[in-house]
């Protein structure tokens, strides 16, 4: 069950918004990049209120209210678009710090330096830090959200936020610093195919290697500085790089003599020993050397696929045979980056497993300064996708809204019976109205909308057998015949007809067992079973196939009614 407790800015509960209420709800979450949360809801929501999610995992999530904005869509009219930011993001950057520890000579831990970001909040703490890196940054006087985007891009590891919630509202907020977070245990795979045409794949351009060499930090001298760097010869056989074995005939070059074999140089500043260096890189080699591919789909289109997406993460690590590599599939490996969740119908959620590439600060101007470009697009668009669960809520509302609503009756003699949602001073104009309904011998108009000079704008007509509408919700349409207005497309449900074309020109027609191309009333050509036949008629003396510059197939009927086939040079 879906649950929406709304909080003020001091932790005071307000009230739990009833699904009834919600028309969209997403939630968008990158690791180290964007989290928000998209809502359209009837209830009145304030800036700086706070909200509470849970994601697929049900891991509560909390955000703050940073746009309101009371613009609508039609047929949608009581509805308020809101957007909401990550509370840490929104806290940590309106709490100030004064330094940050490390320095060249001097390198500190991550937990020391994560201490020195929240020095100035109470509010959150540290959570868990599974990060073991040590560095050092030269900050001085700034918000600890950018001092937050600092750490990480020095010392590395992703960051996530832990919201701890008893029966009287959240209880405590955490800083979770970890070196990769999700599920790095492999449960997810799936094969990528030829028949995956509705996932979306792309390869990172960047050069493709069989090979590592890698690099720790330099060994320390006698004046206090680094020199050679750390290396995993001795500890290797004497070789200094490590090879994919699998990757190799996919990215090895020809030099005439054998084959050179594409290497790139990985650098790890906290490894001080070669046997450190080697445990390091043996844990990194598959995803330096394998292509780095990016699969973007929806929850139902990877259930489609084979893959397990119940409960499905952030991080969580998958595995993915690409049968577009090889023959028999290349192993490919990925995380979980980033979740579009649509949390009103969960299989409409978005999910893109690749590689980890944004950096923590890379969204937060785009989440607060383009909240009303994102806005615009969802009313100008029309981003709100028809579901069963959708069509539930809109029903409820607008009932609601009839419920409420004023009604004014007016006969008048010849003129029919006109229903206002106001009293009219003229029951023929209705000038104080903005609805109407209409009812006259055999009709009903509906309009919602007046021109300039005050004429209602009947766009919904219904009479004796007939309804004329711009637009129709439902989920499920039972009819016998559908039909285009020119008579050239008509698709008969009752027979099991179809016919697709122009009315008096080529088209193609559809039937039990048979496909059928004409032209006008003259049928040209037909597949039966799998069998194309071409009438005697239709072909006459000859017919040219196969065009190949001024050369071509030429089938020649002989005067005794045979048919032969010749090449024509």
């Amino acid at each position: 069950m879906l649950r929406l407790p709304v909080y003020d800015h001091e932790d005071n509960f307000l009230f739990e918004l009833g699904e009834s209420e919600v028309f969209a709800l997403r939630m968008r979450e990158t690791i180290n990049g964007e989290h928000r949360l998209d809502i359209t809801t009837t209830r009145v929501l304030e800036k700086g209120m706070r909200i509470l999610t849970k994601d697929a995992t049900e891991k509560w999530r909390e955000w703050v209210v940073a746009s309101e904005d009371q613009r609508h869509r039609d047929g949608d009219k009581m509805a308020g678009d809101y957007m909401a930011v990550w509370s840490l993001q929104h806290d940590l950057s309106v709490s100030p710090i004064s330094r940050m520890a490390g320095t060249s000579t001097n390198p500190v831990r991550a937990i020391n330096a994560l201490e020195d970001v929240l020095s100035g909040t109470s509010r959150w703490q540290i959570g868990t830090v599974t990060l073991n890196t040590i560095g050092s940054a030269s900050m001085y006087r700034t918000t600890a959200w950018s001092a937050l985007s600092t750490l990480v891009a020095v010392w590395g590891g992703e960051v996530d936020a832990t919201i701890e919630v008893g029966s009287t509202g959240v209880t405590a907020r955490k800083v979770d610093l970890l070196q990769q977070q999700g599920s790095s245990v492999v449960t997810r795979r799936f094969d990528y195919g030829a028949d995956m045409s509705e996932i979306s794949r792309k390869v990172d351009s960047t050069p493709k290697v069989c090979r590592i060499i890698p690099l720790g930090r330099g060994e320390a001298t006698e004046t206090g500085g680094y020199g050679r760097k750390v290396t995993i010869g001795d500890v290797n056989g004497g070789v200094d790089y490590l090879e994919n074995s699998s990757v190799v005939e996919l990215v090895r070059l020809p030099n005439g003599d054998g084959w050179e074999y594409p290497t790139a140089y990985v650098e790890n500043q906290n490894a001080q020993t070669p046997e450190q260096l080697l445990e390091w890189a043996q844990g990194i080699l598959e995803e330096a050397t394998n292509p780095q591919v990016t699969y973007s789909a929806t929850v139902l289109q990877l259930s489609q696929a084979g893959m397990d997406v119940h409960g499905i993460g952030l991080g969580d690590v998958v595995h993915c045979v690409d049968r577009k590599f090889t023959e028999q599939g290349l192993r490919v490996s990925g995380r979980v980056s980033s979740i579009d969740a649509n949390l009103l119908d969960p299989s409409d959620t978005q999910v893109t497993i690749g590689r980890v590439t944004s950096s923590l600060m890379s969204r937060l101007n785009a989440s607060i300064n383009g909240v009303n470009g994102r806005i615009d697009e969802i009313i100008e668009t029309g981003a709100f996708e028809m579901t069963p669960a959708y069509l539930g809520r809109l029903l409820d509302k607008l009932n609601s809204e009839i419920n409420i609503a004023g009604g004014y009756t007016y006969i008048t003699q010849g003129e029919g019976i006109r229903t206002y949602d106001k009293a009219v001073s003229d029951p023929l104009v209705g000038a104080e109205a903005s609805q109407v309904v209409e009812i006259k011998g055999g009709t009903i108009r509906i309009a919602n909308e007046k021109t300039a000079s005050q004429d209602w704008v009947w766009r919904t007509v219904l009479e004796s057998g007939h309804i004329a509408a711009e637009a129709i919700d439902t989920i499920d349409i039972t009819a016998g015949r559908i039909r285009s207005s020119d008579g050239g497309t008509d698709i008969n449900l009752d027979q099991s007809t179809v016919r697709l074309g122009t009315a008096n020109g080529m088209h193609i027609q559809i039937d039990a067992g048979q496909l059928g191309f004409w032209q006008g009333d003259v049928r040209v050509a037909y597949v039966d079973g799998e069998q194309l036949y071409i009438p005697k008629s239709v072909v006459l003396d000859r017919m040219q196939v196969g065009m190949e510059g001024n050369a071509c197939w030429e089938w020649v009927i002989e005067d005794s009614g045979n048919m032969s086939l010749k090449w024509v040079g």
